[in-house]
């Protein structure tokens, strides 16, 4: 049997106490647009502690090795996880990270996945794991970005080019839209800059 890890970490303020995060280091694991490198929140306040570099680097180097999804699935199942935000920071960074991701939502059923990307170069894998019937994930876009290249629903900064009136409304607090991304992965979502 996996032994029980600590990967995934509870949610923070915006995100709520039932919710559980699994992140990695920004940059380092993301593909930023321009606007991206300018204003990622990844990049400020509490994400330049020293602590939280060093534990995003861990889930790095973790998410590398070959038990990960059985560690990751472990710890879903034994602490009965309802809603996982993958990537709070950093991005899908291989083909080969997002099949583990895959695999850990398909055997993880009851759980609810959400995670935000601008990977178009990892069209396929990206898209196989939206179509899982537990998971939504959106394409971060915003002024800098070219085009839209991903078939799954869009996050974008309010009032980049790619704003529409369609879009739901980001409150910045999940809980208190009773994480709607989490429930209705066909709308895509305006979100605050921040």
């Amino acid at each position: 049997m996996t032994p029980l890890t600590n990967l995934l970490k509870k949610g923070n303020s915006k995100l709520g106490k039932d919710v559980y995060t699994f992140s990695l280091p920004p940059i380092k694991t993301c593909t930023p647009s321009e606007e991206c490198k300018q204003f990622c929140y990844a990049r400020k306040g509490f994400f330049r502690m020293k602590n939280v570099i060093q534990s995003l680097e861990k889930s790095y180097q973790a998410s590398k090795k070959p038990d990960f999804t059985d560690k990751i699935i472990t710890e879903i199942q034994n602490k009965q996880m309802g809603l996982v935000r993958i990537h709070v920071s950093g991005d899908f960074y291989t083909d080969t990270y997002v099949k583990k991701w895959i695999l850990i939502a398909s055997s993880c059923l009851e759980t609810k996945f959400l995670a935000f990307t601008k990977r178009q170069d990892l069209k396929i894998e990206i898209e196989q794991l939206a179509a899982l019937s537990n998971v939504t994930i959106l394409e971060s876009l915003d002024n800098s970005i070219d085009h839209k290249g991903l078939n799954i629903p869009s996050a974008v900064i309010e009032g980049c080019k790619y704003d529409t009136p369609s879009l739901r409304e980001c409150t910045g607090t999940c809980q208190q839209c009773d994480y709607s991304c989490w429930v209705d992965d066909n709308v895509g979502v305006r979100l605050p800059l921040h």
